[in-house]
Parts: structure tokens; C-alpha cells; sequence
């Protein structure tokens, strides 16, 4: 008996520090994704509005459509994968000015941050379908943070390109 009673403590223990590992790591989310969106927005706030078109090579994205497609990404990801809403991806088409582009960031974040603090530390572990293979919520989480902070460094290379020194980086 007193095995049994060893081995359900222990179980016991293993759930909840498994939980709280969950639980942190979300609580670390939530303060880098806050700082990744006042990072994001000073960067998007540097860029004249003479220049939102401005791409460095014929292939490349202009930096307004480089900003819609990392809100699209984070709305995609947060919806489809994590709230269980589709995405459908209306953003593709619209050319926002500046402060119209903001406003879109804004909302984006929002509603990006909205979706992790409605998760529960178990949620972390729930399997989705993506596109590269089965994945867990957590690992989207790290592929949409990853995914922001790939594509912001290029934000950051379209203001150097063009004289203009961006914000100091904000890790955490």
C-alpha cells in the first residue's frame, strides 16, 4: 500500500511541477511579447511615411508589406493554432498608410496577446496540424515569436538603408 501511495505522490508532483513549468513559461511569453510590440511599433514609427514603400532590392518586400505579413503571421498562428478560429487572411490585400499600418499592428498584438493570456498551462501541450508536421501550442508560440523577430531585424535593415537609426533593442 504504502508503494502505491509513494508512486500516486510522486505522479502528484511530477503533474504539478510539469504545470508550473507551463505556467512560467507562458508568464515569460507574455513579458517578451509585450516588449516585442513596443520594439515592433518604434520601429514601424521611424519610418517616414514617404518611404513605407521603400524595398532594397527589386525581390524583396517593401517594408509595408514586410509589416503586413508579420501581422498576418502573428494573427495566423494565434488563431488557427491556438484559439481554434481560421484565419482569413484579408490583410493580403490592403495598403495601408502608416498610422493605418500601426493601428493593424496594434490590433494585431492585441489580439495575439488576448489568445496567451487565455491559455492554461496545459494548453501548451495540446498537438495541432501545421503545415511542417505535428506541432504543440508551446512550439508555436516559439515559431511566432521567432517568426516576429526574423522579420523585424529586416525592418530594422530597411531604416539603417535609409539613414535612420532604429530603437534601442528590447530582449526582455
Amino acid at each position: 500500500m504504502q508503494k502505491y501511495i509513494f508512486i500516486a505522490v510522486i505522479c502528484l508532483t511530477s503533474v504539478s511541477i510539469f504545470s508550473q513549468g507551463n505556467k512560467l513559461f507562458i508568464d515569460d511569453f507574455k513579458e517578451k511579447w509585450a516588449n516585442a510590440e513596443s520594439y515592433t511599433l518604434a520601429c514601424l514609427a521611424l519610418m517616414p511615411d514617404s518611404l513605407i514603400g521603400f524595398k532594397p532590392v527589386d525581390d524583396a518586400l517593401t517594408f509595408r508589406k514586410m509589416s503586413l505579413h508579420i501581422l498576418q503571421n502573428m494573427i495566423w498562428l494565434s488563431t488557427d493554432y491556438m484559439n481554434g478560429d481560421k484565419f482569413e487572411h484579408a490583410i493580403k490585400d490592403i495598403s495601408p498608410d502608416k498610422s493605418e499600418l500601426i493601428s493593424l499592428t496594434e490590433h494585431a498584438f492585441k489580439h495575439t496577446s488576448e489568445v496567451v493570456n487565455n491559455l492554461r498551462p496545459h494548453d501548451l501541450e495540446m498537438k495541432v496540424d501545421f503545415f511542417a508536421g505535428e506541432k504543440n501550442v508551446r512550439q508555436i508560440l516559439i515559431l511566432m515569436n521567432d517568426h516576429l523577430t526574423h522579420h523585424r531585424a529586416q525592418l530594422a535593415m530597411y531604416l539603417r538603408l535609409n539613414g535612420i537609426k532604429p530603437p534601442k533593442y528590447r530582449g526582455w
